[in-house]
């Protein structure tokens, strides 16, 4: 099975992407603020739960990081504009993913997961540039929403699961398994993200984005459950350890 899952990860290409936006926009957009507080994790039922050592190297940092994305996305879709409002959001979106591949580049063995963390790596860092291009070049698309739209509160509903799962699929105490398991839903919700640009979105460069986000993240989402779910059944399989003979001297005596 290992087999096969590292020849589909051996197979993947970056998506196409469309024209980018023109090349006077090259300044990045402002960092993107929220206030609101991020929700707490709850549990992810297809993996099971090995809560993670608090000396593991998964943290604090890459639960910050967490927070800190779901933030920026529930202020980046509280824009006005459409097409805004996803790249906003998405923006920090790849950033997080960005950043966990790294870990899992840094910290994971298994080379199915590791191809996909250096896929992700390479074809979302471009995706981020591009956002932040056709954002630098809409200034006037910066304006949030008041009230919010229908469009903005549908963005806002993929963030808040996403995150509860993303965050408890992280804690597993195995950096491959938490990896795949926080990624999981990671891109469970750049799909649905996708979807709500492709229905509310106008610009035919982020449309085509949008496009390739759900094609893209779609196939690393079988990837990843497929990963899962061989990697549940292996540990069920493992016998448990043998109790160790209680010593001699150290028997109670009768």
């Amino acid at each position: 099975m290992k087999k096969v899952l590292l020849a589909a990860a051996a197979l993947m290409v970056a998506p196409v992407f469309a024209a980018d936006v023109p090349a006077a926009a090259e300044t990045a957009v402002s960092p993107i603020k929220a206030t609101e507080k991020p929700v707490l994790p709850v549990m992810i039922k297809s993996v099971r739960a090995t809560p993670l050592a608090a000396s593991a190297p998964q943290q604090p940092s890459a639960m910050d990081n967490m927070h800190r994305m779901s933030e920026e996305m529930l202020a980046g879709v509280k824009r006005r504009h459409p097409d805004a409002a996803f790249a906003a959001g998405m923006v920090p979106h790849h950033q997080g993913a960005v950043e966990m591949a790294k870990v899992e580049l840094a910290q994971g063995k298994d080379l199915v997961l590791r191809k996909l963390a250096e896929n992700i790596v390479q074809t979302q860092q471009q995706e981020i540039d591009r956002m932040n291009r056709f954002l630098a070049s809409k200034p006037a698309y910066a304006v949030q929403a008041e009230p919010l739209s229908a469009m903005n509160q549908a963005y806002i509903k993929t963030i808040e699961p996403m995150h509860e799962k993303m965050m408890q699929g992280m804690m597993q105490s195995d950096p491959d398994t938490a990896f795949a398991a926080g990624m999981l839903p990671h891109h469970e919700g750049a799909v649905e993200m996708a979807k709500l640009e492709l229905r509310y979105g106008k610009n035919k460069a982020i449309r085509e984005l949008a496009q390739n986000i759900l094609h893209a993240q779609q196939g690393e989402i079988e990837l990843m459950n497929g990963w899962l779910k061989t990697h549940a059944a292996e540990a069920e399989t493992k016998p448990a350890p043998l109790a160790m003979p209680v010593a001699a001297s150290q028997a109670t005596m009768p």
